[in-house]
This record gives structure tokens, C-alpha cells and sequence, in this order.
């Protein structure tokens, strides 16, 4: 009997998989997504780096203003010698009770009188404080730091000692050099970043023309005549930008705004940190400028591009130019 038998259909053959120009479309296009995204993570990333770097500043200006209602004046640092033999204790050491470091600060014996020296307390003087790190500044976390050229923490006896980093300073003013170029007394400093104060002298680390003291300086609000909504208290620094580097050692706590933000030599080289008498300024991370608290505990963003007459006006507290903060 005949039976019917149904012919099988062809069909198609089986795809196993992506062929090698699909496979490299596709990696195309994630390459491309890759680098549409990454600088926006990028971008992202340094906005909430910056915003915390100025919420660093605003509680720094803030604890400055809490020790100035309590003593008449905002912190000032001890200078007696340019090496740790002495209680040279900063204006920041000074501050940590008013920032939240009132454990610290007590134990450390800064508070004592007499202080220790930096050199007795040189386990203080190496410690981390996260309060003075900017998130942006790869190497504010790396630890304490020495730098042979650092006369400030090297002990004529014992050597040299590590160093705690900070990427905040104080504003010493506008006034820099020692003297004018060439005279006795000059400290090598380029002659556009030398600059005197209004009675003619240069020396900023002993009459700062600032807010913020490396010296003895006693300076009150009162004493800001220029405007606190118009006087820079405290700016960024980057960590081993200068080889006078601490949070601890009064006369490496503090800047002058006489050399230009983030600095360089006229053909556009980076200065060696060895060069403090040309590196002694504000510097940051962040894209184009430099953040400031002002005197009024405010925080602005100041361009590498500010004209550096306008800059250095901003520095002092009564030299009495008209000029408002960009």
C-alpha cells in the first residue's frame, strides 16, 4: 500500500554567534560610551571634591571666628626659631580645639605652659589631621612627609623630622621679598613677586599685612578695615608644592598672595619646591584657580587669570583700596 510521506522543508542553518565585524561595532560603541561618560564621572567627581574642599574652609573660617570672640583675635602662630627647637606652634595648632579637635589638641600638650618644643613632640607634629586635607590633592593622605630642605622641622641634633600636610594656610598678606631686588636683605624671590606694604617693607613673614599671622601679630576683626567680605583669611596649598610644608610649624602654616595662584616661571616650568622664597603661595588641584575663605567666613573661587594688583588688594586688611572679591 502506498503511504504518503511528507518532504521535510530546508531550514535555514543556526547562527552561533556575533561575526567579527559585528563584534567590533559593538566594541566601538562602548568605547565611545566609555569615553563620553568618563570625563563627565570625571567632572562630577571634582564638584563634589571642590565642594568639600570648601566646606573644609568654611569650618576653618568659622573656628577662626569662634577663637576670635573668645580671645579678641583670630589665631596667631609662635615664631622663635626656623627650626623645631622651639614651641613653634601654628596658628592651625592653635585652632584645633575650635574645629573639633578638642582630644587632640589636650593630649598633644600644645595647650601647656610652657608648650613643648616641636621636637619633643614630634609625634604630634607627624600626625594626620583629615580637617586640613582637600579631597582633590592626591597626596594629602599619603601620610607625614620630609623634605631636606624643610629647615623648619630639622632638628640641628636629632635631624630631620616628619611632617604632618595640610593643604590650607593662612593668608600672611601681599607684602614679600625681604627687599627690593638686588638690595641687602633680599631673599631671591623674582622681581614681580617682590612687593612691598605700604611703609615700604618687604619682610611678610615678620609684618604680614594679612589676616591670618605667622608672627605674634595680634589682629582682630576690628583691625580688618579693608572688609571682611573683601579680605582672603585662608586659601588652598598643595601638598609639596613647597618644601616649608605643616600643618604644625608657624612659618609653614601660612602664604603670601604677593606670587601669583599656582605659580610658575615664565616659560611656563613648574618651580622646585627647594624655591620657597618663589613657591611661599596658594596653589590647589582644581581646575583654574584657587579657592579662598574670606575674612567674613565666605568662599570664593579665585582664577589663576586674577590680575595680580587686584589679588594681592584682596590679601591685605587695611591698606584701604576700593576692590571687591570676583
Amino acid at each position: 500500500m502506498y503511504r504518503f510521506v511528507p518532504r521535510r522543508g530546508r531550514t535555514a542553518p543556526c547562527r552561533q554567534g556575533f561575526t567579527l565585524i559585528e563584534l567590533l561595532v559593538v566594541i566601538a560603541i562602548i568605547a565611545i560610551l566609555i569615553g563620553l561618560l568618563l570625563p563627565a564621572v570625571q567632572k562630577v567627581r571634582e564638584a563634589a571634591a571642590r565642594m568639600k574642599c570648601s566646606n573644609n574652609l568654611k569650618q576653618l573660617a568659622l573656628g577662626c571666628h569662634n577663637f576670635e570672640s573668645a580671645n579678641g583675635f583670630f589665631p596667631a602662630g609662635e615664631l622663635k626659631t626656623y627650626d623645631p627647637t622651639a614651641d613653634n606652634w601654628s596658628w592651625m595648632a592653635v585652632l584645633l580645639p575650635y574645629i573639633e579637635q578638642e582630644n587632640f589638641y589636650r593630649t598633644s600638650g600644645i595647650g601647656n605652659r610652657p608648650a613643648p618644643t616641636l621636637t619633643q613632640a614630634r609625634t604630634v607634629v607627624a600626625s594626620p589631621v583629615p580637617n586640613f586635607w582637600c579631597p582633590s590633592d592626591p597626596k594629602a593622605s599619603q601620610g607625614a612627609r620630609t623634605d631636606p630642605n624643610n629647615y623648619n622641622l630639622t632638628d640641628p641634633s636629632v635631624g630631620q623630622l616628619a611632617g604632618g600636610v595640610s593643604n590650607y594656610k593662612g593668608n600672611l598678606g601681599a607684602n614679600w621679598g625681604g627687599a627690593a631686588p638686588g638690595q641687602p636683605g633680599w631673599w631671591g624671590s623674582e622681581p614681580r613677586w617682590t612687593n612691598p606694604d605700604s611703609a615700604g617693607r618687604y619682610d611678610g613673614c615678620s609684618y604680614g599685612d594679612g589676616v591670618v599671622m605667622g608672627t605674634r601679630q595680634r589682629i582682630g576683626i576690628r583691625d580688618v578695615t579693608d572688609g571682611t567680605s573683601n579680605t582672603f583669611m585662608i586659601g588652598e596649598n598643595k601638598v609639596g608644592r613647597c618644601c616649608l610644608e605643616g600643618w604644625a610649624h608657624t612659618d609653614s602654616a601660612v602664604s603670601t598672595c604677593a606670587i601669583a595662584p599656582n605659580a610658575r616661571r615664565l616659560d611656563g616650568t613648574e618651580y622646585s619646591n627647594s624655591e620657597w622664597w618663589n613657591t611661599y603661595a596658594f596653589s590647589s588641584y582644581h581646575t583654574g584657580g584657587v579657592q579662598f575663605a574670606m575674612t567674613d567666613g565666605s568662599v570664593r573661587f579665585i582664577q589663576d587669570s586674577i590680575d595680580l594688583g587686584l589679588y594681592r588688594s584682596l590679601a591685605t586688611r587695611q591698606a584701604g583700596e576700593p576692590v571687591s572679591a570676583p
